[in-house]
Protein backbone atom coordinates (compact mmCIF):
# COMPACT_ATOMS: atom_id res chain seq x y z
CA UNK A 1 0.00 0.00 0.00
CA UNK A 2 1.31 3.72 -0.79
CA UNK A 3 1.65 5.88 1.89
CA UNK A 4 1.64 9.15 0.01
CA UNK A 5 -0.18 11.32 2.77
CA UNK A 6 3.00 9.96 5.37
CA UNK A 7 5.70 10.37 2.68
CA UNK A 8 4.57 13.54 1.99
CA UNK A 9 4.93 14.77 5.36
CA UNK A 10 8.03 12.64 5.96
CA UNK A 11 10.02 14.27 2.95
CA UNK A 12 8.69 17.66 3.20
CA UNK A 13 9.70 17.86 6.96
CA UNK A 14 13.46 16.50 5.61
CA UNK A 15 14.04 19.21 3.42
CA UNK A 16 13.14 21.75 6.09
CA UNK A 17 15.33 20.25 8.77
CA UNK A 18 17.89 21.02 6.36
CA UNK A 19 17.30 24.54 6.69
CA UNK A 20 18.64 24.34 10.01
CA UNK A 21 15.42 27.03 11.21
CA UNK A 22 15.09 29.62 8.52
CA UNK A 23 11.60 29.97 7.98
CA UNK A 24 10.10 29.25 4.34
CA UNK A 25 7.07 27.22 2.66
CA UNK A 26 7.79 23.83 1.15
CA UNK A 27 6.22 21.03 -0.11
CA UNK A 28 7.18 17.75 -1.49
CA UNK A 29 4.73 15.00 -3.19
CA UNK A 30 6.49 11.75 -4.10
CA UNK A 31 4.25 9.55 -6.15
CA UNK A 32 3.80 5.54 -7.21
CA UNK A 33 5.53 4.04 -9.57
CA UNK A 34 3.81 5.00 -13.11
CA UNK A 35 4.39 2.25 -15.40
CA UNK A 36 5.17 4.45 -18.73
CA UNK A 37 8.10 6.10 -17.44
CA UNK A 38 9.97 2.73 -16.71
CA UNK A 39 13.10 3.55 -14.70
CA UNK A 40 12.93 7.25 -15.63
CA UNK A 41 12.09 9.41 -12.62
CA UNK A 42 11.04 13.60 -13.21
CA UNK A 43 11.56 15.73 -10.05
CA UNK A 44 10.17 19.67 -10.52
CA UNK A 45 11.24 22.26 -8.60
CA UNK A 46 10.43 26.08 -7.92
CA UNK A 47 12.63 28.09 -5.68
CA UNK A 48 11.43 31.77 -5.14
CA UNK A 49 13.49 34.21 -3.25
CA UNK A 50 14.50 37.69 -3.10
CA UNK A 51 18.01 39.15 -4.83
CA UNK A 52 19.85 42.30 -5.00
CA UNK A 53 17.68 45.35 -3.68
CA UNK A 54 14.98 42.86 -3.02
CA UNK A 55 14.00 41.57 -6.37
CA UNK A 56 12.07 38.34 -6.50
CA UNK A 57 13.97 35.66 -8.60
CA UNK A 58 11.85 32.62 -9.69
CA UNK A 59 14.10 29.24 -10.83
CA UNK A 60 12.42 26.73 -12.62
CA UNK A 61 14.08 22.72 -12.27
CA UNK A 62 13.30 19.82 -14.57
CA UNK A 63 14.87 16.86 -13.54
CA UNK A 64 14.73 13.90 -15.30
CA UNK A 65 16.88 10.80 -14.82
CA UNK A 66 16.99 7.22 -15.58
CA UNK A 67 16.89 5.53 -12.28
CA UNK A 68 17.01 1.94 -12.58
CA UNK A 69 19.66 2.07 -9.07
CA UNK A 70 17.69 4.91 -7.15
CA UNK A 71 19.69 7.58 -8.30
CA UNK A 72 17.37 10.26 -8.40
CA UNK A 73 17.11 10.89 -4.62
CA UNK A 74 21.10 11.42 -4.87
CA UNK A 75 20.33 13.92 -7.31
CA UNK A 76 17.81 15.88 -5.39
CA UNK A 77 19.88 15.75 -2.59
CA UNK A 78 22.44 17.29 -4.54
CA UNK A 79 19.82 20.12 -5.52
CA UNK A 80 18.69 20.82 -2.32
CA UNK A 81 21.74 20.54 -0.42
CA UNK A 82 23.22 23.46 -3.53
CA UNK A 83 20.02 25.80 -2.62
CA UNK A 84 21.13 25.79 0.91
CA UNK A 85 24.82 26.59 0.08
CA UNK A 86 23.55 29.35 -2.37
CA UNK A 87 21.27 30.77 0.12
CA UNK A 88 23.75 31.12 3.37
CA UNK A 89 26.42 32.59 0.38
CA UNK A 90 28.51 29.99 0.68
CA UNK A 91 31.07 29.69 -2.03
CA UNK A 92 33.31 26.99 -3.11
CA UNK A 93 33.32 22.97 -3.04
CA UNK A 94 31.20 22.00 -0.68
CA UNK A 95 33.37 19.78 1.51
CA UNK A 96 31.34 19.64 4.99
CA UNK A 97 28.73 17.61 2.52
CA UNK A 98 28.49 13.75 4.12
CA UNK A 99 26.61 12.25 1.14
CA UNK A 100 29.47 10.24 -0.37
CA UNK A 101 27.12 8.69 -3.22
CA UNK A 102 27.56 12.17 -4.30
CA UNK A 103 31.09 11.80 -5.63
CA UNK A 104 32.71 9.16 -7.32
CA UNK A 105 36.39 10.15 -5.88
CA UNK A 106 35.77 11.79 -2.52
CA UNK A 107 38.00 15.27 -3.12
CA UNK A 108 41.29 15.42 -1.20
CA UNK A 109 42.75 18.71 -1.43
CA UNK A 110 41.25 22.13 -0.21
CA UNK A 111 42.92 25.11 0.17
CA UNK A 112 42.49 25.96 3.77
Amino acid sequence: MYRKGQKERTKTEAVKRMADGEDFDAYISPVAYIKFLGSRKIAHMLIEARGFANVPIRIRIDLEVYDPFNNAGVMIDIVRVMKLAMDREVGGPLISYPHGHSRTHQSMHHPT
